[in-house]
């Protein structure tokens, strides 16, 4: 029962601003008025299928805690729980990329969860840049390989061709 609820309080987190909360509440601040809001406010978030969401189900069906996951991968549980809450406006596509591997999930759904305007053209064009030339070094690099493709994934969903074509 313990479980269920805290599903739902993380489903509830993940909305931005659940259908039938007031224009002017806040994401962190919204409360729901009835159990109904609540299962609402929870299917919503399960369909809409956010970052945080995907990240979370995947390293839950793993059957990892946020602290296994932290030592799989290195990175910070802390950060993990910002991911799964959704409260990283500018995620790290390289954490993305790590995290896809491990938790077996398709960097295409991945990616294309982001917002892609949370990245300037400016950053995208450094990083890509910085990201061909480590496989010019290594060829083959299979991080290399999975940033640019990531990289390329987020030209995309800004309508852009890639910085490297």
């Amino acid at each position: 029962m313990l479980k269920w609820f805290n599903a739902l309080i993380r489903a509830l987190k993940a909305l931005r601003r659940p259908a039938g909360s007031p224009a002017d509440a806040s994401p962190s601040s919204w409360v729901p008025e009835s159990p109904t809001q609540l299962i609402s406010a929870w299917q919503q978030a399960r369909n809409s299928q956010s970052l945080g969401f995907v990240l979370s189900q995947a390293r839950i069906s793993k059957g990892l805690s946020l602290l296994q996951l932290q030592t799989v991968t290195g990175i910070n549980a802390t950060y993990l729980v910002k991911l799964e809450h959704n409260l990283v406006a500018q995620p790290s596509i390289f954490v993305l990329v790590q995290l896809a591997e491990t938790l077996d999930l398709n960097l295409r759904q991945v990616i294309t969860r982001l917002d892609p305007t949370a990245y300037s053209p400016e950053d995208l064009m450094a990083l890509e840049r910085r990201w061909r030339l480590c496989l010019l070094a290594q060829p083959g690099n299979r991080n290399g390989i999975l940033m640019l493709e990531s990289i390329s994934l987020i030209w995309a969903q800004m309508g852009l061709p890639s910085a490297g074509h």
